[in-house]
C-alpha cells in the first residue's frame, strides 16, 4: 500500500508541477478531431516489451451531440499500446481457489499470475468483465472466461450487445463474437504436457449413466446412482469452477474405483463412469465445454458489453430513450475500461478516469466517447468492459507494476489512494522475462547484466544502449566504461529470445535515465593466473585508479577474503576445497563505502592440484610489504579477521540501504 502511494504522489506531482515548469517554450493545446480537442500534451512511456503508455487530457464533446452548443467533458486518458512487432501476449486471468471464483484487484491478479508462471512477467493490464460483486456473489465473471485454453465459464448472459473478446497465439489473433458459441455437450479431454491428446463426450454428469460416452460426477451430486456394469474411476482435482448451466474440472485419475453406486462425492475428488476401459491412473483430465464456431482455438477470453467503435467510427451518437431501451448506461460518463484494436490487429488498452470533478479532468465518459478515444489512440475497433470502480490500469515501471490511473472507489468512500476494488478477472499483457538488469551506475561506468536463464529459450543479440551508441554483451555482461562523471544518460537494451519451438521474440527495454557518480571508476587492466600450485593460485592484477577512489582490495573465494597490497603485483589465494567449482573475485572497497566487483575468475572442479597435508592459510602476497610474509601470524590473522568484519559490516550497510 505504501508503496502505490508513493508512486502516486511521484505521479501527481510529475504530471502537474515538474512536466510544466519542464516545458521551456508554451505548449499550444490541438484540436484533434471535430468531436475531441486536448487539454496538454501527451506525455509518452517505452515499456518492456516495446509497449508503450501514454497519458494525456483530453476534452471531447458528450454524446457526439453538436446541435446547439455542445458539452465537452473532460478527461484523463491512460494506454497502453503493443507494438507492431511485440512478442507480448494477451492473457486472461482470475485467481480463484481450487474449489471456488474469487475476485481480487488487479495488483492481487498480477501477482498471482507471476507467481504461478516462473520466467514470465507482466508488462501491462486492466480490469476485466463485469461481475458477481453482489452481497455474498461468488465474483465469477458474467460472460464466457477462457484462460490459457482452460474453458472456466462457458455461458453468456442475455442481451444482444454482450459478447466475447477471443485472444489466439499473438497479440494479433483476436476474434468478437456474440452469443453462446460452444459445443452442445461437454468433453472430457486426455491431456499430455498440457495438450489434449484424447477427447471423449460427455453423455451426463451427476444422473443415471448412459452407456454411449462418459459419464462424470462431481460434488453437486444430490441423488443414489447405480453404476453395477459400468467401469468406474476415481480422481482428485486441482480447479474446480461451477457455475449455472455448467462447470469446469481438471484434475487426474488416481485409478479405477471399486463400487456400484453412488449417492454422494466429497470435495477434491470425482468420478468417471463408462462402460469399458476409457482411462489409465495417473492421466490428467479436463472436463469443459469446447469452444465452437468463430471462438474454437480461442487460447483466452473475456466478455464486454458494447462494441464502442466499428469500422474506425464510434457508435452510439445522440442515443437517448427513445432509440434505446439502454440509453442511461450508454450515455452516463462513468470510469470506463477498453480494449480496442488497430488495423494490423495490435491491441490497445485503455481506461478513462471518472467520477470526479470538471476542474480535475476526471468526468468520465460516454459510450461514443469512449469509441472516439480510441479512434484517437489509432484504433478501428473497440469494445466495452467493466468501469466504473473496477476501471484499473498498471503498468511495469523500473521494475514494478505502478498505479497509472486514478480509480474512483477510493475517492468515492474516503479510502486512501491506491486502494483498488476487487474484480473477477484481468486482461493482461504478459511476456517472458529476458532476465536482464541495468545496474545502478558505479562511478563512470553503466553495466547491463544476465540475471538467469530464460524460459524454454536462449538469449541472443543482446545489446546495451547509452545515449544513442550501441554496446554488444559477450558473456553474461556489458560495462561501458569512460562516461563522463556526474551526467544523465539515457539508456536501454534490445534482445532477442530464441524459443524451443525455433520462433524468435525481439524486445526491447523501457528508457532508463541514469547519471553518474561524481567520481571516476578505478579501471581493471588485469587479473589472471600467474601460478598454480597444489591447493594454491597466485594471480598477478593491476588496476588503474587516477582518482584514488580506492580504500582497499582483496580476493574472494568463498567466506575468504585475501587483502591484497597496492595497485598491481600478485597475490597468492590458499583453496580450501579444491574438489568443488572455485570463484575468484577481485573485490574493492571504495572510499564512499561501496563494495565493487572488478573481476572473476571461475575454476572447475578438481582443476586446482589438491593439496596434500597443507595447513589452510587465509592467503599470502608477493608484495614484500605485505604483513602476512613475516612471522607475525597471529597479527597478520587478526588484522584479516578485522578486515573481514569491516567489510562484511559495509556490505550488510549497502544491503540495508537498498532495502529501505
Amino acid at each position: 500500500m505504501k508503496k502505490i502511494q508513493t508512486k502516486k504522489i511521484i505521479l501527481l506531482l510529475l504530471f502537474a508541477f515538474i512536466l510544466p515548469l519542464l516545458n521551456v517554450s508554451a505548449y499550444t493545446p490541438k484540436d484533434l478531431s471535430r468531436y475531441a480537442k486536448e487539454i496538454n500534451e501527451a506525455q509518452n512511456w517505452k515499456l518492456e516489451g516495446q509497449v508503450e503508455l501514454t497519458k494525456q487530457q483530453i476534452s471531447t464533446v458528450y454524446n457526439g451531440a453538436m446541435e446547439g452548443t455542445p458539452l465537452w467533458n473532460n478527461h484523463t486518458v491512460q494506454w497502453l499500446t503493443v507494438g507492431e512487432e511485440s512478442a507480448v501476449k494477451p492473457v486472461v486471468w482470475s485467481v480463484g481457489g481450487a474449489e471456488n471464483w474469487k475476485a481480487t484487484n488487479l495488483d492481487r491478479t498480477i501477482q498471482d499470475y507471476e507467481t504461478t508462471h516462473p520466467g514470465y512477467i507482466v508488462v501491462g493490464a486492466v480490469n476485466g468483465d463485469f461481475f458477481d460483486n453482489s452481497a455474498g456473489g461468488t465474483g465469477e465473471p458474467t460472460n464466457f472466461h477462457v484462460q490459457e485454453g482452460d474453458v472456466l465459464r462457458a455461458k453468456a448472459p442475455g442481451g444482444s450487445y454482450r459478447g466475447v473478446l477471443g485472444f489466439g497465439e499473438t497479440n494479433k489473433d483476436h476474434v468478437a463474437v456474440f452469443g453462446q458459441q460452444r459445443e452442445s455437450n461437454m468433453s472430457l479431454e486426455v491431456l499430455q504436457n498440457g495438450k489434449t491428446v484424447e477427447t471423449l463426450t460427455v453423455a451426463g454428469t451427476n444422473k443415471t449413466p448412459s452407456e454411449s460416452g462418459v459419464n462424470v460426477y462431481t460434488k453437486k451430486l444430490g441423488e443414489n446412482v447405480n453404476l453395477s456394469g459400468y467401469v468406474v474411476y476415481e480422481g482428485t482435482y486441482t480447479k474446480y469452477r461451477d457455475y449455472s448451466g455448467g462447470y469446469f474440472l481438471k484434475g487426474t485419475i488416481t485409478g479405477k474405483a471399486d463400487v456400484t453406486s453412488l449417492s454422494s462425492v466429497e470435495a477434491g475428488k470425482f468420478y468417471v463412469a463408462a462402460k469399458s476401459e476409457v482411462l489409465t491412473a495417473g492421466a490428467n483430465v479436463k472436463v469443459e465445454y469446447n469452444l465452437a464456431g468463430e471462438l474454437a482455438g480461442i487460447e483466452n477470453a473475456v466478455g464486454f458489453i458494447y462494441q464502442v467503435l466499428k469500422d474506425g467510427q464510434p457508435q452510439y451518437a445522440n442515443t437517448t430513450s427513445a432509440n434505446n431501451d439502454n440509453a442511461l448506461f450508454i450515455n452516463t460518463t462513468h470510469p470506463r475500461t477498453l480494449v480496442g484494436f488497430k488495423e494490423d490487429g495490435s491491441i490497445v488498452l485503455m481506461v478513462i478516469d471518472g467520477r470526479g470533478s470538471v476542474g480535475d479532468n476526471l468526468e468520465g465518459a460516454s459510450l461514443f466517447q469512449c469509441g472516439e478515444l480510441l479512434r484517437l489512440a489509432g484504433c478501428v475497433e473497440g469494445y466495452n468492459l467493466d468501469g466504473g470502480g473496477s476501471s484499473t490500469l498498471m503498468a511495469r515501471i523500473n521494475g514494478e507494476m505502478t498505479l497509472i490511473n486514478d480509480p474512483s472507489d477510493a475517492r468515492q468512500t474516503g479510502q486512501p489512494w491506491g486502494v483498488l476494488r476487487s474484480t473477477g478477472n484481468a486482461v493482461l499483457l504478459v511476456m517472458k522475462d529476458p532476465k536482464l538488469q541495468v545496474q545502478e551506475p558505479v562511478g563512470n561506468s553503466i553495466t547491463l547484466k544476465k540475471t538467469g536463464e530464460v524460459v524454454d529459450g536462449t538469449l541472443q543479440n543482446v545489446t546495451l544502449n547509452v545515449d544513442g551508441k550501441e554496446y554488444e554483451m559477450t558473456g553474461n555482461e556489458v560495462t561501458v566504461t569512460g562516461l563522463i562523471p556526474n551526467m544523465e544518460y539515457s539508456v536501454s537494451y534490445s534482445y532477442e529470445i530464441l524459443n524451443k519451438d525455433g520462433t524468435i521474440d525481439k524486445g526491447t527495454s523501457h528508457t532508463y535515465t541514469l547519471k553518474t557518480e561524481d567520481y571516476a571508476f578505478p579501471e581493471l587492466k588485469d587479473f589472471e593466473e600467474s601460478k598454480l600450485e597444489e591447493g594454491v593460485v597466485t594471480f598477478k592484477y593491476r588496476v588503474k585508479d587516477d582518482n584514488a577512489v580506492v580504500s582497499k582490495m582483496y580476493v574472494k573465494n568463498g567466506d575468504v577474503e585475501t587483502l591484497v597490497e597496492g595497485l598491481s603485483g600478485k597475490v597468492s589465494v590458499n583453496v580450501a576445497d579444491t574438489t568443488v567449482e572455485n570463484e575468484f573475485v577481485l573485490m574493492a572497497e571504495l572510499t564512499n563505502g561501496k563494495v565493487v566487483e572488478l573481476a572473476k575468475l571461475v575454476y572447475a572442479a578438481g582443476s586446482i592440484p589438491k593439496a596434500e597435508n597443507t595447513p589452510v592459510d587465509p592467503g599470502t602476497s608477493d608484495n614484500p610489504t605485505d604483513p602476512g610474509t613475516n612471522d607475525s601470524g597471529c597479527k597478520k590473522d587478526l588484522a584479516l579477521v578485522v578486515t573481514g568484519l569491516i567489510t562484511m559490516a559495509s556490505l550488510g550497510l549497502i544491503v540495508l540501504k537498498k532495502k529501505r
